[in-house]
């Protein structure tokens, strides 16, 4: 069988979860979506270093007309986002930073708007629900001598916003 009819079989499967390493098709990426829509954990690993650039990643797989319905079916399957990097740890090796995004209400309106830009707003001021910017994960790595200014400024989604958390 095929990737993908491995996959449209699944629904009639006592699957509980799914991991996949990637989503290479927007075939694939349909499928998946139904998969989460039927009730079942999926989780998958895709190659984007921030929750808005997996997110277009995702969406961007479709013709404009398709995309509505695919950031619908997003907002309301998606649980969350967890995107990780590995940048170099001062005075060698490596130290890992995440940026966590959870699917609240105002994510999903968001992502059903396609106002994917605004995301990073709704992430910056919901620590207290589990979100973390990669900016805040940069400065804490900066404030515990982890990682250098410079290696934060150079992987910031936004460089002034890293400035002023540094400096409170």
């Amino acid at each position: 069988m095929s990737f993908e009819q491995a996959l449209s079989s699944i629904t009639q499967e006592d699957v509980d979860v799914l991991f996949l390493s990637e989503l290479p098709s927007k075939k694939v990426i349909r499928e998946v979506l139904n998969i989460a829509a039927s009730g079942r954990l999926v989780i998958a690993n895709l190659e984007a270093d921030t929750i808005v650039k997996t997110l277009e990643l995702i969406i961007n797989n479709f013709p404009t007309n398709e995309q509505p319905q695919i950031r619908e079916q997003l907002a309301v399957n998606l649980a969350g986002i967890i995107c990780q990097r590995l940048l170099q740890r001062t005075g060698g090796g490596q130290v890992v930073i995440s940026e966590i995004m959870i699917s609240t209400p105002p994510i999903q309106s968001l992502i059903k708007e396609g106002s994917l830009y605004q995301i990073n707003n709704i992430i910056q001021t919901s620590r207290e629900e589990g979100m973390v910017s990669l900016d805040w994960s940069l400065a804490e790595l900066v404030k515990t001598n982890k990682i250098s200014f410079e290696i934060a400024l150079e992987n910031a989604n936004d460089p002034q916003q890293l400035r002023y958390m540094l400096q409170a």
